[in-house]
C-alpha cells in the first residue's frame, strides 16, 4: 500500500514537473508543431496560429487553427461593420461591405459547426463546413471584382483569412489521414 502511494506521488510529481516546463521559443517550433504544419500551404501562418505548444496532433492543431480563424473572422466582421457605419463608404462599396459582413457571419457559424464536427469525429461534415468557410470568405471579394474601379477595403483581411482557411482544411485532411 505504501509503495503504491509512493509510486502515485512520484508519477504526480513527474507530471507536474513536465507540465510546468517552459514552452519553446515561438521562432523555433518543436518537431511536433513543424510536422503538423508541413501539410499546409502556409506553414509559418499555421505555426503562429498554434502558438507556443510543444506537441501538437492533427486534431488539436485543427481545433486551434479553427479558433484562430474564428477570432480573425470576428475582427474582419467588426471592421466591416465600422466601415459601414462610418459614413465614409457609400453606394456599391457599402453594399459590398454588407455582403462581406454577412459572409463573415456565415463563416463564423460554419467554423463553430466545424469544431463540433471535429470533436464528434464527423470528418466528412468537418471538411464540408471548412470548405464552406473558404467560400464564405471568397464571396466577400466577388462584388469588388464585378465593380470596376472599386477597391475592397477588406483586402488585407481577405488574404489572411483565405490563407488561414486553407490551412484549416489541410489540417482537417491530415486528421483523416492520421498524420
Amino acid at each position: 500500500m505504501a509503495s503504491a502511494l509512493s509510486l502515485s506521488l512520484a508519477l504526480l510529481s513527474a507530471t507536474l514537473f513536465l507540465a510546468s516546463a517552459p514552452a519553446t521559443d515561438a521562432s523555433r517550433p518543436s518537431r511536433g508543431l513543424g510536422s503538423v504544419c508541413r501539410h499546409t500551404d502556409y506553414p509559418t501562418l499555421c505555426q503562429s496560429a498554434l502558438g507556443r505548444r510543444q506537441h501538437v496532433d492533427p486534431i488539436s492543431a485543427t481545433a486551434a487553427s479553427v479558433k484562430a480563424l474564428m477570432a480573425k473572422t470576428a475582427q474582419a466582421r467588426a471592421y466591416a461593420q465600422r466601415l459601414i457605419t462610418s459614413g465614409r463608404v457609400y453606394g456599391m462599396g457599402k453594399g459590398n461591405l454588407k455582403v462581406c459582413k454577412e459572409n463573415y457571419s456565415d463563416a463564423l457559424a460554419n467554423l463553430a459547426t466545424s469544431l463540433k464536427n471535429l470533436h464528434s469525429r464527423a470528418h466528412a461534415d468537418l471538411l464540408s463546413n471548412l470548405s464552406a468557410v473558404g467560400t464564405d470568405i471568397d464571396t466577400c471579394d466577388d462584388g469588388y471584382k464585378e465593380t470596376p474601379g472599386l477597391r475592397s477595403p477588406m483586402v488585407n483581411y481577405q488574404k489572411n483569412l483565405s490563407k488561414m482557411a486553407s490551412n484549416c482544411l489541410a489540417l482537417a485532411t491530415a486528421v483523416k489521414k492520421g498524420h
